[in-house]
């Protein structure tokens, strides 16, 4: 059954038995209430992410060791890509060394109290992943007697693990009873001793065991220095395991960078899960602390009150870590910037006879329908002067068709002074489909008529500003070119007459003799279909072929 303790404000605050744990989700998913447990998931990953950043403010990345084909997953895909958050492949984490010496805070939700059975991969291996090869086996009791072999030593005390952030129930403790072994075996540092708790709901009974308030002098070395501050290298990583016992299969694995001084052990016990309705609480006689505000989370302290000397410390550190945090992040190593790419792969078998201008057009189709950017056709036009030093700029793809592509611009330009060599190459880069498309070809301009048409299609504002730019010329500010404007704006103010189209402007196209089609895919183990062929003329068959990444 339920218990109540004295809570951080003196307030009576219920403990859940690990049944009434159950029947309180139970409750909440049953027909009278009707969540279901995505919705359970983002309000609980919500108020753990708040009370995340009030004590270690990270910036994101996010992993899925195991991608699935589940709406669930692909959901979450897409509003994490919307929303411009990295992805990282769990095959890149992995190899880059051990998790001990990658993260200063994990954020532990992988053992909840409905977690049963033994972990499958790549769950098992996430949990061995920074482990010596003598590391400690231990067996611990998780739900209805049920073992679980699991080598913890790398979270252990005596393995300096990084800071624990324990999300309802910490790995490896019994959901009432606590720590394996109860606190002797924290006290010897044979459990996880986390230094951050997140309650969802209400506390469990085995939340009494986790101890609050800052260590004295000689406690924690290395991953945590004996006193209240500890700084954490620059560019150290933060991890967060997630699964949940309806979706085994998603976990979520977050990586961050400017946290630079934390609280020591067991300083911070937060509740969230601010989706208790009044028939739950009154059913199950909850005396929940109340919510500041908005606030998804609230500060509850931890099985005992927190002393003043720690809260004083605690708030003396989150405005060191604020202040550390904006500067590191300003800092950070453009070498860690880097997504994993899971959006699908290509095979042979889809491209094989194919006319590569049809794929372009399937491709660019799909981009365009997926609102994957606001121009979907910018491409990086790739020139080279007589003496082959190239150039590049962003440029806007006009029109394609069984010839090749077009684009417009000004002849006189240094572009158009490079294109008069006859090759030209150009790249799309659509992030969102994680693809990318490249063509080389033969360069030619395209008849007047052709550039005319296309000309008089333009706002007039645009066909008038062909007149205004001499193109890649210099110029000595801004206002010499606002003022041309201004008198060239009046020379064509008479909209019933057309502007004739400049002389130096006009359409160029590239008759490709290359295409390639890139669809990322992880551990940079790219897919590259590329057809090629000597020449842009009809007669002359492409040839397709896979190269390597």
């Amino acid at each position: 059954m339920s218990t109540t303790a004295s809570g951080a404000a003196s307030d009576s605050i219920t403990y859940l038995s690990q049944a009434d744990a159950i029947a309180v989700d139970q409750e909440l998913m049953g027909p009278v209430l009707g969540f279901s447990v995505d919705q359970l998931m983002e309000l609980a990953g919500l108020s753990v992410a708040c009370a995340l950043a009030a004590e270690y403010p990270p910036d994101v990345s996010v992993c899925y060791p195991k991608p699935t084909d589940k709406p669930l997953y692909n959901g979450l895909i897409k509003q994490i890509s919307s929303l411009g958050i990295p992805l990282v492949s769990w095959t890149d984490l992995q190899a880059a060394g051990p998790l001990s010496s990658l993260a200063d805070v994990v954020v532990d939700a992988l053992f909840g109290f409905s977690f049963s059975g033994q972990p499958r991969p790549p769950f098992d291996a996430i949990l061995q992943a920074a482990l010596p090869s003598s590391a400690k086996t231990l067996e611990v009791r998780l739900e209805a007697g049920r073992p679980l072999a699991a080598q913890v030593k790398a979270l252990l005390p005596g393995s300096q693990p990084p800071f624990i952030v324990s999300v309802d129930i910490p790995s490896g403790w019994h959901v009432e009873q606590g720590p394996p072994g109860g606190p002797a075996a924290e006290e010897e540092g044979t459990a996880l001793q986390p230094d951050m708790l997140v309650s969802l709901t209400a506390p469990k009974l085995c939340a009494r065991y986790f101890k609050a308030g800052l260590q004295e002098e000689g406690g924690r070395q290395g991953g945590r220095l004996g006193g209240p501050l500890h700084a954490i290298p620059r560019h150290a990583l933060s991890f967060h395991v997630m699964s949940c016992p309806t979706s085994p299969n998603i976990l979520h694995l977050f990586t961050a960078h400017p946290t630079i001084l934390c609280i020591l052990h067991g300083a911070h016990h937060y509740l969230g899960g601010r989706f208790v309705p009044p028939a739950i609480r009154d059913r199950f006689q909850l005396r929940l602390p109340p919510y500041p505000g908005t606030a998804a989370c609230v500060r509850i302290g931890g099985g005992a009150a927190e002393s003043a000397a720690a809260a004083t410390a605690a708030t003396a550190a989150k405005a060191v870590v604020a202040a550390a945090a904006a500067t590191v992040a300003v800092q950070a190593k453009v070498a860690d910037m880097r997504i994993s790419y899971e959006r699908g792969g290509l095979q042979e078998a889809d491209f094989a006879g194919r006319d590569p201008l049809g794929v372009f057009d399937e491709w660019f189709k799909a981009a365009v329908s997926g609102k994957v950017c606001e121009e979907p056709n910018a491409i990086s036009l790739a020139t080279c002067d007589a003496q082959g030093r190239p150039s590049v700029r962003v440029v806007l793809l006009k029109g394609y068709d069984e010839r090749g592509f077009i684009f417009y611009t000004n002849y006189a330009s240094r572009k158009g002074g490079e294109l008069a060599t006859g090759f030209a190459a150009f790249s799309l880069y659509w992030e969102k489909l994680q693809r990318q498309i490249r063509v080389e070809g033969e360069v030619e301009k395209v008849s007047d008529l052709e550039s005319t048409e296309y000309f008089h299609s333009r706002p007039r504002g645009s066909q008038i500003g062909a007149w205004v730019s001499n193109q890649s010329q210099p110029c000595r500010d801004r206002s010499e070119l606002e003022a041309r404007n201004t008198e060239l704006q009046q020379r064509y103010s008479d909209e019933s007459q057309p502007v004739p189209k400049p002389p130096h402007w006009g359409g160029y196209l590239i008759r490709p003799t290359g295409i390639e089609f890139w669809q990322g895919r992880p551990s940079r183990l790219h897919d590259r279909i590329r057809f090629r062929r000597a020449t842009p003329s009809d007669s002359d068959p492409w040839v397709m072929e896979r190269l390597q990444p």
